[in-house]
């Protein structure tokens, strides 16, 4: 059983360094490719053969609603953590450093878990509607 291991993981390996090789070729190929492109007399597929390479080196950047809930996402956590702060100080009668650490790593912890809980159930409702 050990020897059908071993040998699983050194073809798993092998497998994947091949991979990696031939995804490193198609790079080289495809960089290659858009240095010598001259658009004037190319035809049709050599259009199209451009354009994957492009798109293979230079895939599509993040949405920009998907940078902006990022933003929203950092300021709230960022927010967080002073307010809680803030708050764990004034709970305790004496004014303690401890409590205002402590109040500020629960208010981290309480909006992170509050964001982690709503962006899983809004794709467990994208999931079963299949939006």
């Amino acid at each position: 059983m050990s020897t059908t291991l071993a040998l699983s993981a050194a073809a798993n390996a092998q497998s994947a360094a091949a991979l990696a090789s031939a995804n490193a070729a198609r790079d080289t190929a495809c960089q290659s490719l858009i240095n010598s492109y001259q658009p004037k007399g190319a035809s049709v597929s050599e259009m199209r053969e451009y354009a994957a390479c492009v798109q293979r080196l230079h895939p599509e950047p993040i949405p920009a609603d998907a940078t902006t809930v990022l933003k929203f996402a950092v300021v709230i956590l960022l927010l967080s953590m002073p307010v809680g702060a803030w708050i764990g100080y004034r709970s305790h009668l004496g004014g303690d450093v401890m409590s205002a650490v402590m109040g500020a790593i629960g208010g981290l912890l309480a909006s992170g878990l509050g964001m982690f809980t709503l962006v899983a159930v809004i794709a467990g409702v994208r999931f079963v509607v299949g939006y």
